[in-house]
């Protein structure tokens, strides 16, 4: 089950807007999601990551929730509804005036089954959990996904989920979509798409954007 949530943005005059990882994000066709990681690329743009399913289509604006300036959707591959099927990805390029209040992550890669895990979601909030399978397809990255049994629900999509290393919060990969009890409608885990496989599908996608694509603020 995808999680974005439907809330239309009400833009406003553009004020001081910070991003960090882990905010809410409204888009101009009415989602509302979640900002996963910031990103550049070899053309020296910053950048943002969410899920595929977040937005529309390329030129589509991204909002803070009181109506802030974001930025723009510049890279747009949709999520499949079925996780065979693969995951997408939407980019976006911060507005000019936008701080970068906290990158946050140090360094990224896949997790391993059996790792624990966080997430910080817009609905959820900071929520605990544990690895439980990674699928990696290296010829076909969107093909690749993690599950966990982290709690995510509707305006997560997008979230990042990360641990505490040593050499500080590792990135793992971003929340897609949960699994539901199919009596009750409960909650039972999450899936995302991993880290390394989003960033090897980012450069593989898109030639203007992808080039050089890595997470870091």
């Amino acid at each position: 089950m995808l999680l974005c949530a439907a809330l239309a943005p009400a833009p406003l005059a553009q004020a001081r807007v910070q991003v960090a990882p882990g905010m809410e994000i409204q888009l101009s066709s009415g989602s509302a999601c979640t900002l996963g990681f910031l990103a550049g690329n070899d053309a020296g743009k910053r950048l943002a990551v969410t899920a595929g399913h977040c937005a529309d289509g390329p030129g589509e604006g991204v909002y803070t929730k009181n109506g802030g300036l974001i930025g723009e959707v510049v890279a747009h591959y949709p999520d499949s509804e079925n996780i065979a099927e693969g995951f997408g990805v939407t980019v976006l390029e911060l507005d000019s005036r936008v701080e970068i209040a906290d990158g946050f992550f140090t360094r990224y890669g896949n997790p391993r089954p059996g790792d624990a895990v966080a997430k910080y979601g817009s609905t959820t909030a900071g929520t605990e959990g544990e690895i439980t399978s990674v699928d990696v397809d290296e010829e076909f990255p969107r093909y690749s996904v993690m599950r966990s049994t982290l709690l995510a629900e509707h305006g997560d999509s997008g979230s990042p989920w990360f641990a505490d290393t040593d050499a500080g919060p590792m990135l793992y990969g971003i929340t897609i979509g949960h699994f539901a009890d199919p009596d009750s409608g409960a909650t039972r885990g999450a899936y995302g798409f991993p880290i390394d496989s989003l960033v090897a599908y980012a450069r593989q996608a898109s030639p203007e954007w992808g080039a050089g694509f890595m997470p870091g603020s």
